[in-house]
């Protein structure tokens, strides 16, 4: 499902092919980025206000799509009982995900959705599409509100895992 392979060949993921699949889902607001560390960069795009980055991580022979900023829980700021709230939130709902993980950074507080998926052998327009719309998107849509309510303490971690 996820590679390309034909008679042998590695094909590698491009910044351009991700805006060509980005635009096969009518995707067209979408900024391919250089990175200094690596020759084939990332795109940086948005879904319905939620910043969704693509890294083509060629020489990991993976891709990874990452929501940023789902949701926001500074460490300086969230009451403890929220914080441990939301990495115990967390923990559950990466233990119910078959592909992805939800991450939080303690440095500033973000907390985003990662998934990443081999590309070996390129990256098929299908896999591309059920990364992002199947898995990625569905779940920042439910959970990040629902984060979004337990770091501001109107709602519970049973309410998000039940």
């Amino acid at each position: 499902m996820f590679g390309t392979k034909t008679s042998g060949t590695k094909s590698q993921v491009t910044t351009h092919q991700i805006g060509e699949y980005l635009k096969r889902l009518n995707w067209n607001e979408f900024k391919e980025i250089p990175e200094e560390s690596e020759k084939e960069g990332l795109v940086v795009t948005g879904w319905m206000g939620q910043g969704v980055l693509i890294d083509p991580m060629v020489e990991k022979h993976l891709i990874q799509f990452r929501a940023l900023k789902v949701a926001s829980a500074p460490p300086d700021s969230t009451p403890a009982a929220r914080l441990n709230n939301l990495l115990f939130a967390l923990a559950g709902l990466n233990h119910k995900m078959l592909m992805g993980t939800w991450y939080y950074d303690r440095k500033d507080g973000e907390v985003g959705l990662s998934v990443c998926v081999p590309i070996h052998d390129g990256l098929s327009f299908e896999a591309f599409e059920h990364c992002l719309t199947t898995v990625l998107m569905p779940q920042f849509m439910v959970f990040g509100p629902q984060l979004r309510n337990l770091i501001a303490g109107e709602t519970s971690v049973e309410a998000i895992l039940d």
